[in-house]
């Protein structure tokens, strides 16, 4: 699985923004990656691979979200994974948004630190 991409995390409205890198040829995660922990990052995505790509929803899906708010950290992700082109939102503002960032968290960075 090859990838680029680039993060940018604020931890709340008007924060410094924080940009990792994580990219990734043939051997692994290459050592021009700056996220905390490339290899761990690495994995989150190879699990979590369909978080990152553009989907449609599921039809008749009307589950809504629990109201949990995780706080007011967001995430950009850009780039490419495996060829396909990466341009996603992740935040903390409910249970279904949480838990799509505590999937990715080695490469959003933990809710703690953002």
């Amino acid at each position: 699985m090859e990838m680029d991409l680039a993060v940018t995390v604020t931890a709340h409205p008007g924060a410094p923004e924080v940009t990792y890198r994580l990219t990734v040829g043939p051997d692994g995660p290459s050592p021009a990656s700056t996220v905390p922990d490339p290899a761990a990052a690495y994995r989150a995505v190879v699990r979590h691979r369909a978080l990152l790509l553009p989907t449609l929803p599921p039809q008749g899906t009307t589950t809504a979200a629990r109201p949990v708010f995780g706080g007011l950290h967001r995430a950009h992700v850009t780039g490419t994974l495996d060829g396909l082109p990466v341009d996603r939102d992740f935040s903390r503002t409910d249970s279904r948004e949480t838990a799509r960032w505590d999937a990715l968290a080695p490469l959003l960075g933990e809710a703690a630190e953002a």
